[in-house]
This record gives structure tokens, sequence and C-alpha cells, in this order.
């Protein structure tokens, strides 16, 4: 008799288990698509900020006020967006130029010392792949998140 409950009380075991695993597979996949929509409502709300900024640059220009974009948009995300949209590998004054083709304007008055400091650190946090230019330099590109 005591056989025969344990044997049931296995198979109780083993369905609660397989009950389990079916329903975290599930909540697996439900949580997948939804980081996958997230991450593509963030890559569509950087590109509305970045025509924004050029936008209210532009027409901050055409009025005669200055825009700085210091508080506006930080420095990080600028850097990041400029490796994004271009594609390929940018060493650090091609980063500093493609911000100024981007819009972005700052009282800094050295500039391109930022620009080394924080494509440093966003090779330490994995965002961005240093690696050799062809001319000897050092160049940066935007690792794309891994789906």
């Amino acid at each position: 008799m005591v056989s025969k409950i344990k044997g049931i009380t296995d198979a109780m075991n083993l369905q609660s288990y397989q009950s389990a695993l079916e329903g975290a597979k599930k909540e697996l996949i439900a949580a997948r698509e939804r980081r996958e929509e997230a991450i593509k409502e963030q890559e569509e709300l950087e590109q509305r900020i970045m025509e924004l900024r050029r936008t209210v640059s532009g027409l901050s220009a055409l009025l005669g006020e200055e825009f700085n974009e210091d508080d506006e948009f930080g420095l990080t995300d600028s850097i990041r967006m400029a490796l994004k949209t271009h594609g390929g590998a940018l060493n650090a004054q091609q980063v500093k130029n493609r911000l100024e083709q981007l819009g972005y304007k700052t009282e800094s008055t050295n500039l391109l010392a930022s620009v080394h400091t924080i494509l440093k650190r966003l090779v330490l946090k994995e965002e961005v792949d240093d690696t050799m230019s062809s001319e000897g330099k050092t160049a940066y590109r935007w690792i794309p998140r891994k789906k």
C-alpha cells in the first residue's frame, strides 16, 4: 500500500513539475516578445529625439537663440546616437564631427576629451566595440543588441 501511495505522489509531483515547466516556457516567450517591443519602441524614440534635436537646433539658430544641448540631451546619449545612426566605426575625432553634424552644441571648451572619456566608458559597458582603424587610431562601433 505504501509503495502505491508513493507512486501516486511521485506522479503528482512529476505532473506539477511538468505544468510549472510549461508555464515558465510560456512566460519566457512572452517576456522576450515584450522586450523586443520595448527595444523597437526605444529605437523609434531615439530616432524621433534625433529629428527633434535637429529641428530645435535649426529653429533656435533662425531665431537667434542659443540652444545648449548639455541640459537638453546628455553627451553620452548623443554619442550613442551618433554611433548607432552611423552604422560603421568612427574614431573619437569623427564622433565629435558627427555630433556637430547632428546639431549637438555644447559650452565645453574641450569636447574631444569628453568624447574620448565617454567612448572608453561605453567600451567598458560593452555598448561599443573598439578596434584599430587603418590609420592606426582607435575606432568605435555601436554593438547592436542581441535579439
